[in-house]
């Protein structure tokens, strides 16, 4: 089933690249304007407070990630967007502005679904669901009413840092690669190893993997590499630097040198992908303890299937109707 999933995948990447990369004037002239407005901003942002630099810079960030992955771009693109992250990792604590939002937005949402949890009707409409033939679909949604724009929050802003090449958004993806469980809540809220394991994988060029297929082994192996990155045994490198790095900063010889020779001497290793390696990462670490899967999860993913058919069939369509495209 997962290998027909990624089957379809692929194919609706192929298919909506082939009907998005063809450039009509309006996009270069498009181009061209994204490309001056940027200029300016970054030459007027030295006198910027380093709270309007992060703030103007986000939608810098974004942008030019974007416009760096389109074929035959400009590239004056790659030089801004370099240039956009150069200024950003150059503000002190500079994560603390996104991870904050994060923070915040927990906090507000843990107090209010404490709240509703206590009241008497809560209890008696979650005694009615478990009731139901498919309680497992009833609570998830249940979940995301009650946490809101929380999900959204942190989606954007562990997304935002996967474009910040700095040690500092390592530490923090790092930290936001395990559940937070929170005593007295008994739904708690989205996870937010998703996310933070995407943004590795955008964000790391040595990292157990390059492209981000969202399932549970993929962030299992995120754990792994920070738990080992964190423990000393490994160095990264962004996209883009050809630089070794450690939590602390560029890696200096003696650094490499121990860690190689270390990994070198290392008994009866396991070799990435081999079925020793796949056993032990099966499923991700938390700090929660594992949800049983429901009746109602599994008959779920026959909606997904049919999702994800619905989308290909679109696709095609799509492809086979294609018109230049705009580029935003």
């Amino acid at each position: 089933m997962k290998t027909i999933l990624y089957l379809i995948y692929f194919l609706q990447i192929i298919l909506l690249a082939a009907a998005a990369t063809r450039w009509t004037e309006e996009d270069r002239d498009l181009e061209s304007r994204q490309i001056a407005l940027w200029i300016e901003k970054v030459s007027e942002s030295s006198s910027w407070s380093d709270e309007e630099k992060l703030k103007e810079f986000t939608l810098g960030l974004e942008s030019m990630s974007y416009r760096s992955k389109i074929d035959d771009h400009d590239p004056e693109i790659d030089r801004i967007y370099r240039q956009i992250q150069e200024a950003v990792t150059s503000i002190p604590n500079h994560t603390n502005y996104f991870t904050d939002k994060i923070e915040e937005s927990w906090k507000a949402k843990a107090e209010s679904v404490r709240a509703i949890e206590a009241k008497p009707e809560w209890q008696a409409l979650l005694k009615e669901i478990k009731n139901t033939a498919e309680p497992g679909r009833y609570l998830f949604g249940m979940q995301s009413r009650l946490w809101g724009d929380y999900e959204e929050i942190c989606s954007k802003n562990l997304g935002i840092l996967g474009h910040i090449p700095s040690t500092e958004s390592v530490k923090a993806l790092g930290h936001y690669l395990w559940k937070r469980d929170e005593t007295g809540i008994q739904y708690n809220s989205p996870n937010t190893e998703s996310p933070a394991a995407e943004s590795l994988t955008e964000l790391i060029a040595n990292g157990p993997m390059q492209t981000w297929m969202a399932n549970y082994e993929d962030v299992a192996r995120w754990q792994k590499w920070f738990d080992e990155v964190k423990a000393g045994k490994r160095t990264f490198r962004f996209v883009g630097s050809k630089v070794d790095y450690t939590l602390d900063g560029p890696a200096d010889a003696n650094t490499l040198k121990r860690i190689k020779d270390k990994n070198s001497s290392t008994p009866h290793a396991i070799k990435a992908g081999s079925p020793q390696d796949r056993e032990s990462r099966k499923t991700p670490t938390s700090r929660n303890p594992p949800v049983p899967e429901n009746d109602g999860e599994k008959k779920g993913m026959s909606w997904i299937i049919a999702a994800a058919v619905a989308i290909l069939i679109l696709s095609i369509i799509r492809w086979a109707r294609r018109k230049p495209a705009a580029v935003i």
